[in-house]
């Protein structure tokens, strides 16, 4: 499962809804069978890749990163988004 898009408006933020959205996803993911989740971020963001890193994300290298998320992560460079990485949940071992 992919999670395309994530935002808490920042009048709600500190208040654990991204933390419950994102774990409602994972939730998701593994009522379906999948066996991850991932997502692309900033990683130079100060906020974005350590609250994933907290959540149990880990940062894929070039050489982890499957053919979809590669197309996903070159979508987003045409768009003009900068510092993306590609970040997993394992859902196997959960």
């Amino acid at each position: 499962l992919h999670l395309h898009e994530m935002d808490v408006h920042p009048d709600f933020g500190r208040r654990g809804l991204g933390t419950r959205l994102v774990n409602h996803v994972i939730d998701q993911a593994g009522q379906r069978g999948c066996t991850a989740v991932t997502l692309t971020t900033f990683g130079h963001l100060p906020w974005n890749r350590p609250f994933y890193n907290r959540l149990g994300f880990q940062v894929l290298s070039e050489g982890e990163i499957e053919p979809r998320l590669a197309e996903i992560l070159e979508e987003e460079a045409r768009a003009g988004l900068k510092s993306r990485v590609a970040m997993r949940f394992e859902l196997v071992n959960r």
